[in-house]
């Protein structure tokens, strides 16, 4: 799976491609950037912060400010 990701918010992501917690990338806040993950695999984004945020919902029950788009 290939998408493109655009961090719309305010605040810092990080982008953990198939749970590779290791070598994790942060996306700032207004930029655009393509991500890769194994077919079926799973690209999984956090803002920065106390609280932790994922795609499609998030634990607070509300869309967070990212746009996702394949590639």
């Amino acid at each position: 799976m290939k998408v493109k990701i655009e961090n719309q918010g305010d605040d810092v992501i990080r982008v953990i491609t198939d749970h590779d917690n290791i070598n994790d990338t942060t996306l700032e806040a207004g930029a655009t950037e393509a991500f890769e993950s194994e077919d079926e695999g799973v690209i999984e984004l956090r803002e920065i912060g106390d609280k932790q945020y994922s795609l499609p919902t998030s634990e607070a029950g509300s869309w967070r400010p990212f746009t996702v788009a394949t590639v």
